[in-house]
């Protein structure tokens, strides 16, 4: 059965009960928009691009340069030995293994962050949801995105960003 299928069935489910329920209550957030209004995770986001974009230029670099050692190397290929030509190529290898486990190393580091960004930004975010959803009596607080129509006055995500904006000033963006 499809993801969208399943949403679809659980989401009439708790319509369902909470018709049978009719003192219920519950609201909505749009996740998305709080990612995107989010002070802090923006800001940490912007650190991690700058990073990004910086990796990415240095790695161009460095394929230019090996392309032109590489090109170096091979028109020596008939001017050395064998042995000094074995010699150079092992050295180039060497270097280019070198610098491939760098670039690796500092993707790893931006993975490592990135997930610590998103990480923060959801537990700060669900522990908000579920301060005002108890404030509140909420019973259930579903994303505003597996709903197919919502009113807006279950929609608390405005709320959220508030309070998310006050409580989480900066995230930590460990990138070294």
């Amino acid at each position: 059965m499809k993801p969208s299928k399943l949403l679809a069935i659980f989401t009439f489910c708790v319509f369902i009960t909470c018709q049978a329920h009719a003192n219920l209550n519950f609201a909505v957030i749009n996740v998305q928009k709080v990612s995107e209004e989010s002070t802090a995770f923006k800001e940490a986001r912007v650190k991690i691009d700058l990073k990004v974009q910086d990796l990415q230029k240095s790695a161009d670099k460095t394929t230019d340069i090996f392309q032109k050692k590489g090109a170096e190397l091979e028109q020596q290929k008939n001017v050395l030995s064998v042995d000094e030509y074995n010699k150079k190529q092992e050295n180039f290898k060497k270097e280019a293994e070198k610098e491939e486990k760098y670039f690796y190393n500092q993707r790893v580091i931006l993975e490592k962050a990135t997930q610590h960004v998103n990480e923060t930004l959801l537990n700060k975010t669900h522990a908000i949801v579920e301060k005002i959803a108890k404030e509140k009596a909420f019973v259930i607080v579903l994303s505003k995105e597996i709903t197919a129509y919502n009113d807006e006055s279950i929609d608390i995500t405005n709320e959220v960003v508030l309070e998310l904006n006050k409580q989480l000033k900066s995230i930590d963006v460990n990138l070294s």
